[in-house]
């Protein structure tokens, strides 16, 4: 089939709340659709088509229903609110092997030479093929949930309800699964139309690798990563900080050394000084007489007690009188001199 680009999708698109909830053409029906409006052309021409404004904006004129398809977005770069990447397939670059499919799926639009492709569906559904056309669809087959739905009545939306899968309907049939479709939004890209990543980091030394290439240059260097998501910030010192933090650390290492050095010296000093001294000094009254201690060689009586206000006599020496050597007289150099004491 013909290549067919709807227009680009550089955005996240949000589809209209009515295009979650499923359109059945009956109330017994086994298969129900989103993105879909009831349409009645006369009685024997109804039911549900599919409607372009759950789609993406386009910029191609849009074909009536049943949009069949459709086409796809280049460069497609986000999946729409409420999609996710169901398949891919991958177009080796010119030369390589034509296509390389990393999700087994087969896009009904065929993938120039290096480039990628993603089918998006809702949450839940995969990608498919209508049975009867082959156009590319999105499929999830229920066997136990509840669903909004609304079904068809001459070409207007009735009967809207929670559906809870399996049920019984009014002529006592019992439905055990149903079949839900969705639009499949196919988005393709070239390498060249991912945004290319910079980064700003702090000076950085000089290495490759596969993918990025870093250089310093300056204070702050530039640093280019193509396609992928962008790197985690660094997380690592500046220099200022290194700096900082090379000084800081020693200083506050020898303060504190100085000061343990102060406290132990001074501990040491205080432990080799003497004590206090143990002698103990009494005061007394000079008005009151006190005793005197005796046993003191000389003969001094230890009975008396002396008042420190009246004169006192001292004793006499009351001994033994010793006689003590002189020079010898000038007149006479042989002969003493007696003295005595008493």
């Amino acid at each position: 089939m013909s290549r067919t680009i709807i227009g680009s999708l550089k955005s996240t698109f949000t589809p209209p709340p009515a295009c979650s909830i499923l359109v059945a053409q009956c109330a017994t029906c086994t298969n129900a659709w989103q993105g879909q409006s009831c349409y009645s052309v006369d009685s024997s021409n109804e039911g549900a088509q599919d409607e372009a404004s759950c789609w993406p904006p386009a910029t191609v004129t849009t074909p009536q229903a049943p949009l069949a398809g459709w086409g796809f977005y280049s460069p497609g770069l986000n999946c729409p609110s409420g999609y996710t990447s169901a398949c891919t397939a991958i177009s080796q670059p010119q030369g390589s092997s034509s296509v390389s499919l990393i999700t087994p799926f087969a896009f009904q639009y065929a993938l120039d030479a290096g480039e990628t492709a993603v089918g998006c569906c809702p949450t839940g559904y995969s990608c498919s093929k209508n049975p009867l056309y082959s156009w590319q669809t999105c499929v999830s087959i229920a066997t136990s949930a509840t669903y909004s739905a609304v079904t068809c009545e001459s070409g207007t939306s009735g009967g809207f309800a929670f559906w809870t899968i399996p049920f019984t309907t009014v002529s006592a049939v019992t439905v055990s699964k149903v079949s839900l479709y969705a639009p499949l939004i196919q988005i393709n890209w070239q390498a060249s139309d991912r945004p290319v990543k910079t980064v700003t980091l702090g000076s950085v030394s000089t290495f490759s690798t596969s993918t990025s290439t870093l250089t310093s240059a300056s204070a702050t260097s530039s640093v280019n990563f193509t396609g992928g998501p962008a790197p985690a910030k660094s997380s690592g010192l500046t220099t200022g900080a290194k700096v900082a933090i090379s000084v800081i650390v020693p200083l506050v290492f020898l303060i504190g050394l100085g000061l343990a050095l102060f406290v132990l010296r001074k501990m040491r000093r205080e432990k080799m000084a003497p004590g206090p001294s143990r002698v103990q000094y009494k005061e007394v009254s000079a008005e009151q007489v006190h005793e005197l201690h005796g046993g003191h060689p000389g003969g001094i009586r230890s009975d008396v007690k002396l008042n420190a206000n009246a004169p006192q006599e001292l004793f006499a020496h009351s001994g033994p009188v010793y006689e003590l050597g002189s020079p010898t007289r000038p007149d006479d150099p042989n002969k003493p001199v007696a003295t005595a004491y008493q």
